[in-house]
């Protein structure tokens, strides 16, 4: 009876997260390419670190040899609504203009069952949700025209893992990832009497050819802990619709189009270890190959060709990232209080600054966060996110180029839960 109560449970949980990840394609807003801190209730409060420590489903996203950390089922369903502002120059005056806050909705949920030293799972994460977005801007001053900017891509990661416990506190783990990838994209250039516009649209593309290792060991006697993962890239070809505009005004038909677009592999290394009074501290370095993205590539457009602006030059830089966390079980009753501080290396150059993209400059991320188990086998968990980061960066002037800002602010609250039985 107790088994057939558990296959109906695990059902229902594969419903749900299907359900709500079809719901998060349609009505989720994101752009950019990740996030700095995942949706994670629990996780988050420690500032995304979590290759060390992380355990049961929620593995398949962090680190799947953590899988078969717990055993029998285990289901963990995490929502991060928040809104997001950015400032970018756009007119050849230098003027800086601040997008309207951006309302998102990042959603991760995953399954999974372990069984003596065997844990496999599946699950679904919104790695990348950041949208920008620049309506009414103008580029020409004292004209009644105006443009719009904007980037809007979606990766949505599906995985599927197993990991195996070697010996007593050493597991390996291997996850396969299906990445999806959907959006718009629009990019203005101002010239001498107003602006031409590539309206990129409708795209989807997936890549099958992923995958996340890692592993982990505990030291049972004096409680630390270390792991490590390896996510290999993505290269996805997204197929969509191309429409070009000179000043609002339609050029030629709207054309096929096709756009490569790579997530890049990806490194982390951390240790987790107890600290003063029971506290339980995580380090974590992390290490993104972005340099290996230098444009966004488009398929060019024969019946457009003469407003066609061409390639999106990125020349990203290799991504840094240094997180730390601090918690504490029981502080307040039942509930835990935990602490985390993320520092993202500057990815985008001054020299290649858009507004479609992150601002050249450092980004910092703190983060509060609690929670308890609540019921047998029900733990709830929330945390408060803000992250913020502004640089000079350039924009080609009236006679010459200028430095003007580029900014960055977000508030994101992730709540989730996690069920074992």
């Amino acid at each position: 009876m107790k088994t057939c109560g558990r296959k109906y449970k695990l059902l229902l949980s594969f419903v749900l997260l299907l359900g709500v990840s079809e719901w998060t394609i349609r009505d989720s807003m994101a752009s950019g390419f990740e996030r700095n801190i995942l949706s994670s209730g629990k996780n988050a409060g420690f500032g995304g670190a979590a290759v060390s420590a992380v355990r049961g489903s929620e593995s398949l996203l962090f680190n799947p040899a953590g899988i078969s950390g717990v055993r029998d089922y285990d289901v963990s369903i995490n929502i991060s609504p928040g809104s997001q502002m950015n400032g970018a120059p756009h007119s050849v005056s230098g003027h800086v203009e601040r997008s309207g806050g951006v309302f998102q909705i990042p959603f991760t949920g995953f399954v999974s069952y372990g069984i003596g030293d065997i844990g496999g799972g599946f699950g679904v994460a919104d790695v990348g949700s950041n949208r920008i977005v620049f309506d009414d801007v103008v580029f020409v001053e004292n004209s009644a025209l105006r443009a719009k900017t904007e980037s809007d891509l979606n990766f949505l990661e599906y995985s599927f893992g197993m990991s195996y416990r070697i010996v007593r506190g050493l597991r390996v783990g291997a996850a396969w990832r299906i990445t999806h990838l959907s959006g718009h994209l629009t990019t203005s250039t101002p010239h001498a009497s107003g602006f031409t516009q590539n309206e990129f649209s409708n795209f989807s593309g997936i890549d099958l050819g992923g995958y996340r290792v890692g592993f982990q060991y505990d030291d049972f006697i004096d409680g630390w802990g270390l792991g490590a993962s390896f996510r290999n890239r993505a290269d996805i070809t997204a197929e969509g619709k191309l429409k070009a505009k000179i000043n609002n005004s339609v050029m030629g038909e709207e054309s096929d189009t096709q756009m490569l677009i790579t997530l890049p592999n990806e490194l982390k290394v951390g240790i987790h270890f107890p600290f003063l009074m029971e506290t339980n501290m995580r380090l974590e370095y992390g290490w993104t190959q972005y340099n290996s993205v230098q444009n966004l590539d488009f398929q060019k457009p024969g019946q457009i060709d003469s407003v066609f602006q061409g390639d999106v030059s990125t020349h990203f830089s290799a991504q840094t990232q240094l997180r730390i966390g601090v918690g504490k079980d029981e502080v307040i009753g039942n509930w835990a209080v935990r602490g985390g501080y993320v520092y993202t290396s500057p990815v985008v150059p001054k020299e290649f600054a858009r507004t479609i993209f992150f601002p050249p400059a450092s980004i910092h991320s703190i983060t509060l966060g609690t929670g308890a188990r609540v019921d047998e086998g029900l733990n709830l968990n929330i945390t408060l996110e803000y992250s913020f980061g502004a640089g000079d960066g350039e924009i080609q002037g009236l006679s010459e180029v200028i430095m003007r800002e580029y900014s960055y602010k977000a508030v994101n609250v992730h709540s989730g839960i996690t069920y074992r039985f």
